[in-house]
């Protein structure tokens, strides 16, 4: 488990890493803190469709979602460890767990 997640952190660090590399090549000292900033100034041709702009924030938000899905997941698991069984409960459980299911 330990090594998948440092190879998690490792493909996603070199992602990061390289999109930021690019974005510096290409816009320099110039770029500003929002990458979309960059591609539809104010003043200015926007560089790309505004559909694909609008698509980009939709997966941004789409990602903040799964990790909030992701964050809240031991929430309910740190509950379950003391419980007693209960029919209705392990019914309950199981609704959450398709409530979580569902996004991903």
């Amino acid at each position: 488990m330990f090594k998948g997640l440092l190879i998690c952190y490792a493909v996603v660090i070199s992602t990061f890493f390289s999109v930021a590399g690019a974005g510096y090549w290409a816009f320099g000292n110039a770029s500003a803190g929002n990458i979309f900033t960059n591609f539809a100034p104010s003043g200015g041709v926007a560089l790309i469709p505004n559909w694909l702009l609008f698509l980009a924030n939709m997966f941004v938000i789409a990602e903040l979602f799964a990790v909030a899905l992701v964050s809240i997941q031991p929430s309910p698991l740190s509950v379950e460890l003391f419980k007693p069984f209960n029919p209705k409960v392990v019914a309950a459980d199981i609704a959450w767990s398709v409530v979580l299911g569902m996004p991903v």
